[in-house]
């Protein structure tokens, strides 16, 4: 690790945990462990990417390594742990989307990274593609309905 750049652990080695690693090492950030949990997967995708350490332990991981920022890249239902675990320690997170399993889940995530201090990015994969942006558009202006939250009227 240098001293002069940012460090970055990502948890979970699927497609978005590839893209935010490849991203981050883009931005100059030294992506130094990528966690998943099947061993030899891990240890595949860390191998293509060129992160130093491939990890079946996120918590582990994050304690001995204690990063500037922490990317997840995991089901939503799997992150309040680590968004926890990596606020207490100051690091600061890159989360894909869905945030949270639900509204309040993600209010409580958010919540957590106001209480701590720390910075928290919000990274909606393929928010650019034609039908996503064509579905804000229509949500947006209310073609398709009005959003509601918290399950109705």
């Amino acid at each position: 690790m240098s001293e002069d750049k940012l460090t970055a652990v990502v948890v979970g080695a699927g497609y978005a945990g590839e893209g935010h690693t490849k991203a981050l090492q883009s931005a100059g950030v030294d992506v130094v462990a990528i966690c998943a949990r099947t061993a030899d997967v891990v240890q595949q995708v860390a191998d293509t990417l060129g992160v130093p350490m491939a990890s079946t332990d996120w918590s582990t991981s994050l304690k001995e390594i204690r990063p500037d920022i922490v990317a997840l890249a995991t089901p939503a239902g799997l992150r309040a742990e680590v968004v926890d675990r990596a606020c207490e320690m100051g690091s600061h997170l890159l989360c894909d989307k869905p945030l949270g399993t639900s509204a309040q889940e993600a209010l409580t995530l958010y919540q957590s990274v106001k209480t701590h201090g720390v910075k928290h990015a919000f990274g909606a994969t393929k928010g650019y593609e034609p039908s996503v942006a064509w579905i804000a558009q229509l949500l947006g202006d209310g073609t398709i309905g009005e959003i509601l939250v918290g399950g109705g009227p």
